[in-house]
């Protein structure tokens, strides 16, 4: 009797550990994470990417940089990427067109990431614009363009941590007289696959 009293105690006591060693071990392996990456919402989100955006419009760059991660990446269309700061942010931009306003027309989010539509419209100074890194020459009299952009921003921590940018650049350059209606109708369709 005694020792079938001693088996269901000592059974007992290892069965209450096996169920008590899982949730603590998760708790604690959860905690540090949790304290460390509070949890954002989509509004917060959308909240941190148009101060982002207006803090670099405005030309306030340390407080671009306090909304965004450190190490930021940049990826570029044409598939190159940049990390960095985020001071250097359309900083093209606002050397080529200084006057240029940017309506941040939708913000969309879902999760971590936050898609902005946005508009610009401004005049150029100088006799080139920047295009893809290169300078490009500007026909005398077009000094005024309007042109639009959608970026795609990753959250991490409450932070900007990526963008992804599309910019119209065609939409500027015909603006700006560098490429001409009678360009486009001419121009061969090399990139249209052929049936």
């Amino acid at each position: 009797m005694r020792r079938s009293a001693t088996l269901v105690l000592g059974a007992t006591l290892l069965g209450s550990l096996a169920l008590l060693g899982p949730p603590l071990a998760a708790a604690q392996e959860a905690t540090p994470a949790a304290a460390e990456c509070p949890a954002t919402t989509a509004e917060e989100n959308k909240e941190v990417v148009n101060r982002f955006l207006e803090a670099v419009h405005s030309g306030d760059d340390a407080a671009a940089a306090e909304l965004a991660a450190d190490g930021i990446t940049y990826h570029s269309h044409s598939g190159g990427e940049r990390e960095g700061d985020a001071e250097g942010f359309l900083r093209g931009h606002q050397a080529s067109f200084p006057d240029v306003t940017m309506t941040v027309d939708l913000l969309v989010s879902e999760g971590e990431t936050v898609a902005a539509y946005v508009s610009w419209s401004g005049t150029l100074q100088g006799e080139t614009v920047m295009v893809a890194g290169q300078d490009v020459s500007v026909p005398e009299g077009q000094r005024d363009a309007e042109w639009v952009g959608a970026f795609f921003f990753q959250m991490e921590c409450g932070k900007i941590a990526e963008v992804r940018p599309v910019v119209d650049r065609l939409g500027q350059l015909l603006d700006l007289g560098v490429i001409t209606e009678e360009d486009l109708q001419s121009a061969d369709a090399v990139a249209t696959p052929e049936p």
